[in-house]
């Protein structure tokens, strides 16, 4: 039997009674189809035994769609009673359906897409146990009703996502997010799961004060309050950026490629130009223009334009480079009431410019407008953000003077202004109180749709080592406040940039970082964060500009109180020790890997690569060991040493145990007397100390029997060691964490120059790890969206194992996804006769039965 709502209806129910989407920022996000089964979220409200209910009793929740998930079937809901009954909730995502389902029948809520995916909407299933039945209603509208076989008291087992209940198991999530679970029994609150937590594995109950586990949790506060890196380059030029807010495509322009980073599914795609530039221009920007879809560079010194052409891979352009520019940090917008560019404001030769430049898309040439109304000083280190209709620029603060010479009175700025297109005037709307501490502005101002409201990074630009703090503003008042934790930024303002974008495809903010080095290397850092942003955590915050402006001080004091404290902590720790052994580095690594909070949500943010004053040892790609002053000392090591060196480590590194000096004499001098074999290895291990004593922070210790290789210091980099961390614990295979295990892998095969025979377990055993990681991420990740780290990883797998063939389905799918056909075929060519010289055989599959495409 089916009950189907008129769609009419429902819509109605669903824009008039849904929730605002962004009143408040918590909840918990489940894990769906893009997790293996294992990773699905699953929280149970009835761990122990089955919940009861005499009277009647209604369970009520808020619930939305997560969006741009690859695939949306799947439960919301099961509930088991005790006749072995099933209501559940399932979204049926071809016919974009919500089932209410009582055993054998259900009813049916055609689901507003729109509304489903961007506001919270109420649940509510209502028992009535007198006339047994079950009411589902949406916002307080009944959808229909459904008889039940209970008993006078209704006994039954509440899961939500993935579910093992014997008879009724499923591991097919919809990917969803709930909040405010409330089950009440006549009016009476008997359950109440705010789920507002912050992190770890247990939701709070908040009635009976208990706390129940969950499964693979999204927490989505954090999401809204810690800013998070999702992606890390660096180009050998001074990059510019630009967003498509349409095809949610962020844009990092090179000399020799295009980056395109989504954050609708955090994938990155690298473009190689068919014609590279030579030189970027120091103060050359990028915008994308939306009207007529093309993505743009400018360098304003010489008035130049290019245009990048997507088919050929090439900018139409390049500028002339000069080290001085005169528009440092200069701002730009463009218009659709005159299809133009402009440029504003900017830094150069010791003088602030307040010049507004106008580029026409349409006629190509340039032109100066000369603004009425109210003054604008002369700055740069401003915030700029436009209106959605596209006629007025809102510009905000940063650092000049009134006569736009530097020597003369400089001062920040917190004025805002605005910019009339079509009258050419300018406009003070209101002036932020002064802080206490002087900041400045990202380049963006980004204004909130529907709203007054506006955010921007704000950040100290006195220090070389700074920090950027969201805050929240009103285009018509004085007041603001921070938003969300802290970003590290390194600025100079000649060599630094910081821009904001947001994603209203992602409903994300982006803030991207530049700092150009030496040799025009630049780092680039993107960060994300859900919108809208939480509130900075602080017990001193306010909604005031004076207390606002303290922010960069108290996180300073709070910072510099831990770093005395953890150097307190570590020389207490040193003298407490020098009667005791070394800390074991296989107990760092069990230390690592323990289920804590920072474990279960994956430690991949933390970088691989190790810090700049740490000794380093790699056995990916060739064995290297680098000491604390970065001085390489491989070629210390005899081929003798190297082999006994990596007998200890290996070992230390398995089970913490080492290896005992009878089992290093078998392997090492199996031909020789037990005296003769004795007297090499006491040789040979006192040369090894002696290079440990080179490389720091490193020596061999026998206090249990075993030779263990200890670490004395934190500052210990081993990349086998970060390896297991990675591999061994909870984690979740998503982009982020796939990206920090090719910074280890992709050095080489494990330790691909040595043939021991000792070694080949271990081999074999990273082989199958990283040939297991990656089959379970091509199954689940984006093909298109996640074709050029897909191609890496393939890559990476093939540095291990020549002839799998997961990694030749997956590389020759990603080339022909990214149009390199012809790579395609040479690489199934190249795998199929390598092939048939190992195993004697042609390979049974051929090019189009593993691509799909002729």
């Amino acid at each position: 039997m089916i009950q189907m709502l008129r769609p009419t209806a429902i819509s109605l129910i669903f824009i008039f009674f849904s929730l605002p989407a962004f009143c408040q920022s918590f909840g918990l996000q489940f894990s769906s189809h893009e997790a293996v089964q294992e990773k699905r979220t699953s929280f149970n409200l009835t761990p122990g035994k089955p919940a009861c209910f005499d009277q009647n009793t209604d369970l009520q929740f808020d619930f939305m769609l997560r969006s741009n998930m690859p695939i949306y079937f799947g439960y919301l809901l099961r509930i088991v009673t005790d006749q072995n009954r099933n209501i559940d909730i399932v979204y049926n995502e071809r016919q974009r359906l919500l089932n209410f389902i009582t055993g054998e029948k259900f009813i049916s809520c055609p689901v507003d897409s729109i509304g489903a995916f961007n506001q919270w909407n109420q649940l509510t299933i209502r028992f009535d146990t007198h006339n047994k039945t079950v009411e589902f209603l949406a916002n307080g509208h009944a959808l229909g009703k459904s008889a039940i076989e209970t008993n006078d008291q209704l006994c039954c087992r509440i899961v939500f996502g993935a579910n093992d209940l014997p008879g009724f198991q499923t591991a097919d999530v919809a990917p969803f997010l709930i909040r405010e679970i409330k089950i009440t029994e006549n009016k009476k609150l008997r359950y109440h799961f705010p789920l507002d937590e912050n992190g770890g594995n247990e939701a709070h109950e908040q009635v009976s004060d208990k706390k129940y586990f969950v499964a693979n949790p999204g927490w989505i506060a954090p999401m809204h309050q810690n800013w998070k890196k999702v992606y890390s380059t660096q180009t050998g030029s001074v990059p510019a950026l630009a967003y498509n807010k349409e095809k949610d495509i962020l844009y990092i322009i090179s000399g020799d490629s295009l980056y395109e980073y989504s954050p609708r599914n955090d994938a990155i795609r690298i473009t190689r130009l068919s014609e590279k530039r030579r030189d970027m221009a120091y103060g050359n920007q990028g915008i994308y223009n939306h009207i007529n879809n093309k993505l743009y560079n400018f360098y304003i010194d010489e008035h130049s334009v290019s245009v990048y052409d997507t088919l050929q891979a090439r900018w139409d352009k390049s500028f002339h480079s000069d080290p001085l520019t005169i528009f440092w940090q200069a701002n730009k917008f463009i218009s659709s009431t005159d299809t133009s560019l402009y440029t504003v404001a900017g830094y150069g030769q010791l003088h602030y410019k307040n010049l507004i430049q106008r580029y026409s898309f349409n006629t190509q040439r340039w032109d100066t407008i000369h603004p009425k109304g109210d003054f604008f000083m002369p700055r740069y280190l401003a915030a700029l953000g436009m209106n959605a209709s596209g006629d007025t620029a809102y510009i905000l603060g940063g650092y000049g003077s009134k006569t736009g010479d530097q020597m003369l009175n400089p001062r920040h700025s917190y004025d805002l202004l605005a910019f009339d297109v079509r009258g050419r005037q300018f406009t003070k709307l209101t002036e932020l109180k002064e802080p206490e501490h002087p900041f400045v502005f990202s380049n963006s101002l980004i204004l909130e749709p529907g709203t007054d409201n506006f955010y921007t990074l704000i950040y100290p630009n006195d220090r070389f080592n700074s920090r950027l703090q969201l805050i929240k503003g009103s285009l018509h008042n004085t007041d603001y406040e921070p938003m969300a934790d802290t970003i590290p930024y390194q600025f100079l303002d000649v060599e630094s940039f910081v821009d904001l974008f947001y994603s209203p495809v992602s409903k994300k903010l982006l803030a991207v970082t530049l700092h150009t080095g030496k040799d025009t290397v630049t780092d680039v850092n993107v960060y994300s964060l859900n919108f809208p942003p939480n509130k900075m955590i602080a017990a001193t915050t306010t909604a005031t500009t004076e207390s606002a402006g303290k922010w960069l001080y108290i996180i300073g004091g709070i910072l510099l109180a831990l770093a005395f404290s953890r150097i307190f902590l570590k020389n207490r720790k040193k003298k407490s020790e020098k009667t005791d052994p070394a800390t074991d580095i296989n107990h760092q690594h069990q230390e690592a890997a323990a289920p804590d909070a920072s474990h279960l949500a994956p430690s991949i943010t933390l970088a691989p690569s190790p810090a700049v004053d740490t000794t380093a040892i790699y056995l990916f790609g060739q064995f290297e060991v680098l000491s604390r002053d970065k001085q390489n000392l491989t070629a210390s090591f005899s081929p003798l040493l190297k082999e006994l060196f990596l007998l200890i480590l290996l070992h230390t590194c398995k089970d913490g145990k080492g290896i005992s000096p009878e089992k290093l004499l078998e392997i090492l001098w199996p031909d020789k007397s037990s005296k003769d074999a004795r007297n090499n290895y006491q040789v040979n291990i006192a040369k090894l100390k002696t290079i440990c004593e080179k490389i720091g922070g490193i020596n061999i210790n026998r206090d249990t029997g075993h030779l263990r290789l200890l670490a004395e210091e934190e500052n210990i980099f081993i990349d086998y060691k970060r390896f297991a961390e990675l591999t061994g614990g909870a984690y979740t295979i998503n982009n982020q964490y796939v990206t920090a295990l090719l910074e280890l892998i992709q050095r080489g095969g494990f330790l691909q120059q040595l043939h021991y025979s000792w070694l080949d377990d271990y081999k074999s055993e990273v082989s199958g790890i990283i040939s297991d990681i990656f089959v379970k991420y091509a199954t689940t990740a984006d093909p298109e969206a996640n074709a050029e780290l897909t191609l890496r990883f393939a890559n990476a797998v093939f540095l291990f194992d020549q002839l799998n063939e997961e990694a030749l389905v997956y590389k020759c799918k990603s080339l022909m996804i990214l149009g390199r056909h012809g790579m395609a075929k040479d690489t199934f060519s190249k795998f199929a006769k390598e092939y048939r010289e190992n195993y004697g055989v042609d390979f049974e599959k051929t090019f189009v039965q593993i691509t799909g495409n002729s």
